[in-house]
């Protein structure tokens, strides 16, 4: 998994290779924060959005800034960046699990 961010008038590119258990953690939480939200009256808001770009820049092992991102990335890009690094986690989680059922 990787992101591409224009910071300093450079492209770089940061990857996300190990998905730590305090990550996973963080995304079950967050996971658990939306469906809560999707399911009551109130929808996505503000705490919403921050939380996907923090929990961003934590995959990425926080190598830019939540402002770097935020600058570079347009708003809808950052719901689909945070799924995609959901859907990462969880597929990373299921090879894990297989490889214990395997044993």
């Amino acid at each position: 998994m990787k992101i591409k961010l224009n910071i300093d008038n450079k492209e770089k590119i940061f990857y996300l290779k190990k998905v730590k258990g305090s990550l996973y953690r963080r995304f079950l939480e967050i996971q658990q924060i939306l469906i809560d939200s999707e399911n009551s009256e109130k929808g996505y808001g503000l705490e919403h959005f921050d939380m996907m770009v923090t929990f961003i820049c934590q995959a990425f092992n926080n190598q830019f800034t939540e402002n770097e991102l935020l600058d570079d990335i347009g708003a809808d890009e950052i719901t689909l960046k945070f799924y995609e690094i959901a859907k990462f986690v969880s597929d990373k989680t299921a090879e894990g699990m297989k490889r214990i059922s395997k044993n």
